[in-house]
């Protein structure tokens, strides 16, 4: 249009007379000159240059002179073809009421008669009123009429498929097609290739609607579906083959328009599972999006919102109910009010998901349903919480297999010992993060449900493989995590199971007990049965606290000598899976009865280590204060002697320990250490009482020294074995030697007894001249803890430098004992410029020592070991 408008020659008809001079120069200089010309006259009357026009020369002329050079070249004639549209086009659509030049209807009408070749693209490239007056059509509006009819019905028509009726005929020969394929076999004449073949002739040859063609397969793969047990895994070869091959299908078809087309088959079927089912196998061939089918499903994340929260209100006061004492005697009937789960239950999503869990397919909707999978576990803990462990179990295996290879058979069989696993190597994973990578996630969705109680097995295997992991590794914090919010409140999902007891303490007794102790405190968490509910316990543990507790003070309402065979199996029974809730019980009756210390004890005869274990928590925590009342006071009323309770708990504390010796001292040992250097000694009756039931050395103890008759006051100045024969009149009490030589083990570790020791005897001087106490002590209660203090210092020297115990294998006796003393005590100086202790008090520490150095059956090692302590010949002469 720029070059019409400025008044330029077109560049099409620039490149016709280049075009037709090159050509020219073909031929004889005459006839070239004389075609040239006319041409360029043609082509001026195209472009409408007035300039030419003017020459009056007849267009037919033009055309017949030009007639020639245009057979000749196809070329040519394309573009003049060209130039024609692009110059009456551009014309008509500058203006309205666009008339065309007479010298350019005679051209045309010209080469319409001329050259026969160009009338079919002149008809379709020219306007209708350039059509008109050249005669080609007789009425202009009513051509255009037509063309508006034909354009309607090719473009702008909707056309519709009859099902029923006329197209009846072609889906019928394209369902034929479909089975030819399905059934196709080696011994079939008719090949795969030739079947689909035919299902595209068909629906070319009927014009079957695609969309309709897809219904047809999913028909097709509904009932296959139907007849498939488990279509992801099939058993039967013929039934995937056929699997394979409707897929196939379904795939060469257009996929646009599936999740749209299965929600409406979804919305008219009576069988509703049958389609689900055929949607989730398609998620799993990956054929749907499963994010874009639910696009298509009515709303379902409030639904499970909804049915959630009601469901847990309703659990919450059923347990709130149970802790609750009813004063009437006549049970009052409650209506209870039952969650409506049926809007979830009856939900296609949570059909859909069932169907995947049912496949094992939980990988696929993981991620998509993230948020819901815990309130899924929650309210169908059968449905959904069952198989995402079976899920778990499944993928666990092989690693199961790997590890724990020797015990994968019978329960009971014995694992090689000394064997062990092999460490990872560098590039290996290992087995922690493995087991970790399995089950952490997936296990963590069940943990509010509860619904690990069904699945015992699991919870054996990833005890074995945490125990065979932790021979060459150690704990992770994921794996302290995972002990602590998952496994260990798992074992009271376990009713009166003590296997599994058994098998979760082979790998916990491993850890040291602070690590342990970590782990028992947050099991009880801020409180236990119903001062749990205000807590993040699951409900399904506070219900068991509260059966628990209720089956525990029913088994020990009547408990008494006569009665305690009994009662000890039922005890054993809740504490195999609450060991924290019978353990409170049992503290709070002894603290309260003292008379019941000897028969609990007998009573914990069948109690499994793991329970053992947390009694020793247990009694720390009442010891502490965080367990059984906080801020009790240790004195009674009066302000000068010990409370009950504390009395109660030393005297139970002594006789467990002497009872098993195999359990953890080393917590209390601690706990009284930090007590005693911090100021605090109204604990050490605890101490004295451990020496006395547990260490047998009850003998030493200075309570009765002021009634002592003159056999038994000769008899303290002898050795350890006269000492115990004339305390009581020539009977020796029965004491147990392994809990004996567990005390001495535990005080001689890393020097526990020395600093007790030193710590003793420091702390009397700071008891006296104590002026910061508020209110300030009775004299009483000073001079009670000062002698407590003593004689505690007296039996605990006594223990720690006896040998009477230390045998070889010959049966002669060694001096460890006092040889490890001797390595732990400072020297004498030591003891009066560090320690700044009083001279009496240092020579009461160092006298064994003196005494060890002095005697002649010391020898080698044990005689080094005391060299500092012997007294030169100057010192002896001057005694």
């Amino acid at each position: 249009s720029n070059h019409l408008t400025m008044g330029g020659p077109l560049p099409a008809i620039e490149d016709l007379r280049t075009a037709c001079t090159l050509h020219g120069k073909q031929r004889d200089s005459s006839s070239a000159a004389q075609a040239r010309d006319h041409f360029d006259s043609l082509l001026s009357v195209l472009a409408d240059d007035s300039v030419s026009l003017q020459k009056q020369i007849d267009s037919k002329d033009l055309v017949l002179s030009t007639k020639d050079l245009l057979k000749e070249d196809d070329g040519l004639c394309d573009v003049l073809i060209d130039v024609i549209w692009f110059e009456t086009s551009i014309a008509s659509s500058t203006s309205d009421d666009y008339d065309a030049p007479k010298p350019l209807v005679d051209v045309l009408n010209a080469l319409l008669q001329t050259i026969p070749r160009m009338k079919g693209p002149l008809c379709e490239l020219l306007d209708a009123s350039l059509l008109q007056k050249c005669g080609i059509i007789d009425n202009e509006a009513e051509f255009n009429k037509k063309v508006r009819m034909t354009n309607t019905q090719l473009h702008y028509k909707q056309q519709k498929f009859n099902l029923l009726v006329e197209e009846s005929e072609g889906f019928a020969k394209y369902l034929n097609a479909v089975c030819l394929v399905l059934n196709f076999s080696v011994d079939n004449n008719v090949s795969l290739e030739d079947g689909s073949a035919f299902m595209l002739k068909v629906v070319a040859t009927f014009s079957l609607d695609p969309n309709r063609c897809l219904a047809i397969l999913l028909d097709v793969l509904e009932g296959e579906l139907g007849e498939a047990g488990n279509p992801v895994e099939p058993t039967n070869q013929k039934q995937a083959t056929r699997l394979k091959r409707t897929v196939t299908l379904i795939q060469s078809l257009s996929l646009q328009k599936l999740p749209s087309l299965l929600a409406f088959k979804l919305s008219e079927a009576t069988d509703k599972k049958s389609v689900l089912k055929c949607a989730a196998f398609l998620v799993v061939r990956k054929l749907l999006e499963m994010e874009d089918f639910l696009t298509f499903l009515p709303q379902w994340a409030d639904v499970v919102q909804s049915c959630y929260d009601a469901l847990r209100k309703q659990d919450r006061e059923i347990v709130r109910g149970m802790g609750r004492v009813r004063l009437s005697s006549k049970k009052t009937e409650e209506k209870k009010t039952v969650v409506d789960l049926s809007p979830l239950s009856t939900h296609p999503t949570t059909h859909l998901v069932r169907i995947l869990l049912n496949w094992k397919q939980l990988d696929l909707i993981e991620t998509l349903l993230q948020p819901y999978w815990p309130m899924l576990c929650y309210i169908f803990p059968e449905q959904v919480g069952c198989f995402i462990c079976d899920i778990v179990e499944a993928d666990l295996e092989g690693l199961y297999i790997r590890v724990c290879e020797e015990e994968c058979g019978v329960p009971w069989t014995a694992s090689s010992s000394g064997k062990g696993s092999e460490p990872p190597s560098d590039g290996e994973q290992c087995i922690q993060q493995e087991l970790l990578q399995i089950v952490i996630q997936k296990l963590g969705y069940t943990r509010e449900s509860g619904c690990f109680v069904k699945r015992p097995v699991l919870f054996f295997k990833i005890c074995r493989i945490l125990s065979s992991s932790l021979q060459t590794e150690q704990p992770g914090e994921e794996c302290m995590a995972f002990l602590r919010e998952f496994l260990l409140p798992g074992i009271s999902l376990f009713k009166c199971n003590p296997a599994m007891s058994q098998e979760f303490w082979k790998f916990l007794g491993c850890f040291p007990y602070e690590e342990r102790y970590s782990l028992y405190s947050s099991w009880r968490g801020t409180g236990l049965e119903r001062n749990a509910l205000l807590s993040d316990k699951p409900l399904w543990l506070i219900r068991s606290e509260i059966m628990a507790g209720k089956d525990a003070r029913h088994a020990l309402k009547r408990v008494s000598k006569d009665t305690i065979r009994d009662a000890s199996r039922a005890i054993a029974k809740v504490c195999h899976s609450h060991p924290l809730v019978v353990f409170s019980a049992i503290l709070g009756q002894i603290e309260s009865y003292d008379n019941l210390v000897h028969v609990m004890v007998d009573g914990l005869k069948d109690v499994t280590p793991l329970s053992l274990d947390v009694l020793g928590f247990c009694i720390l925590s009442r010891l502490d204060g965080t367990a059984g009342g906080f801020n009790r006071s240790r004195l009674k009323d009066d302000g000068v002697n010990v409370s009950q309770w504390l009395q109660s708990l030393e005297s139970f504390i002594g006789a467990l320990y002497k009872r098993f010796p195999f359990l953890e001292l080393a917590g209390i040992t601690s706990y009284l250490m930090a007590r005693v250097s911090s100021g605090h000694v109204m604990e050490l009756g605890v101490l004295r009482t451990l020496l006395k039931e547990s260490g047998g050395w009850a003998f030493a103890d200075y309570a009765p020294a002021a009634s002592l008759s003159m056999a038994q006051l000769e008899g303290r100045a002898g050795s350890t074995n006269l000492k115990r024969e004339t305390m009581s009149f020539g009977v020796v009490p029965v004491f147990n030697e392994r809990a004996s030589a567990a005390l001495r083990h535990v005080l001689q570790t890393g020097d526990v007894g020395v600093a007790l020791l030193l710590l003793l005897g420091q702390i009397p001087n700071q008891i006296i001249f104590d002026t910061t106490s508020k209110p300030e002590k009775p004299v009483k209660l000073i001079g009670n803890l000062v002698d407590t203090c003593q004689v505690t210092t007296s039996i605990l020297l006594d223990f720690l430098t006896d040998s009477s115990h230390d045998l070889v294998a010959d049966g002669a006796h060694t001096h460890q004992a006092i040889t490890q003393f001797a390595k732990s005590m400072p020297s004498l100086s030591s003891l009066c410029t560090a320690y700044d202790f009083d001279v009496a008090v240092a020579w009461m520490l160092v006298r064994p020592l003196v005494r060890a150095a002095t005697s002649a059956s010391v020898k080698g090692d044990e005689e080094s070991a005391l060299d500092a302590y012997r007294p030169s010949e100057s010192t002896r002469k001057g005694y």
